[in-house]
């Protein structure tokens, strides 16, 4: 079940509430807010596979499980995010 919050805000005013990283996680889409639906035991290893496997497969990019995403009119909660590496 999917709980949404009927205020419509802006994206900063979203990122200033304090209960959008408790479980589960609540995301920002288009003014929207909406709590993201809970995965499941095979949803967490999954995502735990995936980080392992993309790892160690390249020292290009890194993943992560559950981090928030930022961009444009979105703040989203992604299984996994995938960040290239940026060499200095």
């Amino acid at each position: 079940m999917t709980t949404t919050v009927a205020k419509i805000m802006t994206i900063e005013e979203f990122l200033k509430l304090g209960f959008i990283d408790e479980s589960p996680a609540w995301e920002y889409i288009n003014s929207e807010v909406i709590q993201k639906p809970m995965g499941g035991g095979k949803d967490s290893l999954l995502q735990k596979k995936l980080v392992a496997v993309i790892d160690t497969a390249t020292n290009d990019y890194e993943a992560f499980p559950e981090m928030r995403c930022s961009c444009g009119n979105r703040s989203v909660v992604p299984g996994v995010l995938v960040i290239a590496k940026v060499s200095i």
